[in-house]
């Protein structure tokens, strides 16, 4: 089978890697302090071309995807003025109890009342623990004789942590993200100007629908091209089959 066979498909694979992506960023436009993903690519190794034209000639052998990052940039805080919702300005993360046996990180602060043996704790909305800054479960603190939860004692509760590397996080789905060897350990950080904690108020998704589109269409017509010469390189081995 000839070269233009093999760099063709690895085109091809490398870019439905990118559509992949993309939908889900497409899927993801409302889902609340989602931060969009990108794709990396790189080119497989070349072959020297042994040929009598003076110069180095070389033939590559098509591309790779490297890596899928996520684009840390700050989304837009929405006000909601739910009192348990909470947005974050800056590069911190919620730390969260998701039933393992590690802590779980989001940038979703679209938070509830959760009741545990008629304990009230401070949850996301698919019912993980939200956690304070020694990493315990939040317990909802009441205003003096009333059912009213008192928020800015919460706020005071709630954990902001970052992480050396963020791009080393894990995406472990649900919107939530784990640390790993590469993102370093979390470091708790204050509420201050660098990450203020905003009640009334949420992050919005980073993706945008119309980028992500054009993306989409980059990504459809360069699959389409490397089908193409997939097509036209199993013919012409066809023909040369025929031939012999």
């Amino acid at each position: 089978m000839n070269i233009a066979f093999y760099s063709a498909a690895a085109g091809m694979m490398a870019y439905q890697n990118k559509l992949d992506v993309t939908a889900n960023n497409i899927a993801n436009v409302n889902t609340t302090g989602y931060k969009s993903k990108e794709v990396s690519f790189q080119d497989l190794i070349y072959t020297d071309m042994n040929t009598k034209v003076e110069g180095e000639h070389k033939v590559g052998h098509g591309s790779k995807v490297t890596a899928v990052d996520t684009v840390f940039q700050q989304g837009v805080l929405e006000r909601t003025d739910r009192e348990l919702d909470f947005a974050i300005s800056g590069k911190a993360y919620f730390a969260v109890d998701d039933g393992s046996k590690t802590r779980a990180y989001t940038r979703d602060g679209a938070f509830q009342i959760g009741l545990n043996q008629g304990t009230a704790y401070l949850t996301t909305e698919s019912g993980d623990y939200v956690l304070d800054g020694n990493g315990a479960r939040i317990r909802i603190p009441f205003l003096p004789g009333t059912n009213t939860p008192d928020i800015s004692s919460i706020q005071e509760k709630i954990g902001l942590y970052t992480f050396a590397n963020p791009f080393g996080l894990e995406d472990i789905g649900g919107n939530l993200s784990r640390a790993t060897a590469d993102s370093g350990v979390a470091a708790l950080v204050p509420n201050t100007e660098q990450n203020r904690l905003i009640s009334g108020a949420l992050e919005s998704s980073t993706a945008d629908t119309a980028t992500e589109m054009v993306h989409m269409i980059e990504a459809q017509r360069a699959f389409q091209m490397n089908a193409r010469i997939v097509t036209s390189a199993d013919e012409v081995e066809e023909i040369v089959n025929n031939l012999r």
